[in-house]
């Protein structure tokens, strides 16, 4: 008898021996999962949502043709220069001969304009002033071009660098004047016009507006005037280049605006219509650089159907003047915050401020972060501005009416993305 009570004692020990065992073991487990955290850094963010579709480009354009006199012609502008109604765009030479030294005339001439301007007096000027500063200006603009493979801009940051280092050399009196290069530069030009580098016509722009030198056979296949009706049946249609003559020079885009003509689809007119800001275009084969946009049209047969989404611009340049048929990025909506996965996102109580930030001494609740500041959680209350499928982009700055209380995320603070049983004021260990 005493031998089974013995034995009874001894697997009810076991069993609580084994019982403390488990919820000690659960208790350490769960203290320390409390614990453990993942965290990211709030860094700032900027989003764009796009919609990548093929564009027309229709413009209000006038072919200009040679019909002056038969012989080689030079440019006298680049492409998406501004002219003027009559002036000159192109003169006609009797062969290539006198058209190059038409060219290395005028090359010489700038050079002697650049050197005689450099002969000015800089008697005021003391050599560690604005000029220093310039000459590091045209170095950062010259790397810069290179690095981007931006050759015009290349070429002119390097003229402009030679000039103001020659600058430099005359306010130090390293140089007393350019007069002997200017005399050498004018005998070289005397050798140019005494071969011959006379023009025999000159070829004027019929309107003002923007000098292109391509033509495409498309300058009038869309009418400018009824662009802002085009259906998605007129875009299905076929449309074929007009011919192009050989006497065609290029073309003059007048008219302060021009076009840009894109098939959407239902969902895509959709998203468009509800931008929340002004649409850009991205050129993809011109430049990363957005161009800004204003929508003038959306036609659609109806809101299931697909449509056709105009837009009207009046900025313009030299990569820009060439545009026909090209792929585009619409961007319907930038987001600028910060980004945070969507895990970070929780619900908590927060004092209730006034507009003068003092306490009400009301709580609500709403929705924020949890960011580890030192040892300790602290909730902070977030205005999302935009959600996607796995994180959110927060305001950084924003207005007092929308939060209720005083604290919100900032740059660089640790947000807690993954833990348990948070909340506002737990101390990690």
């Amino acid at each position: 008898m005493k031998k089974e009570i013995l034995k009874k004692i001894g697997l009810v020990a076991i069993v609580f021996t084994i019982i403390i065992y488990v919820v000690v073991t659960a208790l350490n487990s769960n203290m320390k999962n409390s614990n453990e955290l993942t965290t990211e850094i709030a860094v700032k963010y900027d989003y764009s949502e796009s919609i990548s579709v093929d564009a027309l480009v229709v413009r209000e354009e006038t072919v200009i043709s040679n019909s002056v006199a038969d012989g080689v012609e030079y440019y006298m502008v680049n492409d998406g220069d501004k002219v003027a109604v009559g002036s000159v765009v192109a003169k006609v030479f009797a062969d290539e001969t006198d058209a190059l030294f038409y060219n290395k005339v005028m090359e010489i001439d700038e050079k002697i304009a650049v050197l005689q301007s450099l002969n000015t007096p800089y008697d005021n000027v003391t050599a560690d002033s604005a000029i220093d500063g310039q000459i590091y200006m045209n170095i950062s603009s010259l790397l810069t071009s290179v690095k981007d493979g931006d050759f015009k801009e290349r070429d002119s940051a390097a003229e402009s660098l030679v000039y103001s280092i020659n600058q430099r050399q005359r306010i130090v009196g390293t140089v007393t004047d350019f007069n002997t290069q200017i005399q050498t530069l004018q005998q070289e030009r005397a050798k140019y016009t005494d071969a011959g580098s006379d023009y025999i016509a000159e070829i004027k722009s019929p309107k003002a507006g923007y000098f292109v030198a391509h033509v495409d056979g498309y300058e009038n296949v869309f009418d400018y005037d009824t662009v802002k009706s085009l259906t998605v049946e007129d875009l299905s249609k076929s449309y074929e280049a007009e011919a192009i003559s050989d006497n065609s020079v290029g073309k003059i885009v007048s008219g302060l605006d021009w076009y840009i003509v894109c098939k959407l689809t239902a969902d895509e007119a959709l998203s468009l219509s509800h931008s929340e800001s002004y649409p850009k275009i991205i050129f993809s084969s011109s430049s990363e650089e957005p161009v800004p946009v204003d929508l003038v049209a959306l036609n659609q047969s109806s809101k299931q159907s697909d449509a056709v989404a105009i837009f009207k611009c009046n900025y313009m340049n030299s990569s820009l003047s060439n545009l026909r048929n090209e792929p585009v990025r619409i961007v319907i909506n930038s987001f600028e915050g910060v980004r945070i996965s969507k895990d970070a996102l929780h619900d908590d109580y927060v004092e209730v401020v006034n507009g003068d930030g003092e306490p009400t001494g009301e709580t609500a609740r709403v929705q924020g972060v949890y960011i580890l500041h030192g040892s300790e959680l602290m909730f902070r209350e977030v205005s999302v501005v935009f959600a996607g499928s796995d994180f959110v982009i927060v305001d950084i700055n924003p207005d007092s009416a929308i939060l209720k209380s005083d604290k919100t995320i900032i740059i660089n603070d640790e947000v807690v993305i993954e833990g348990e049983d948070l909340y506002d004021g737990k101390i990690i260990k």
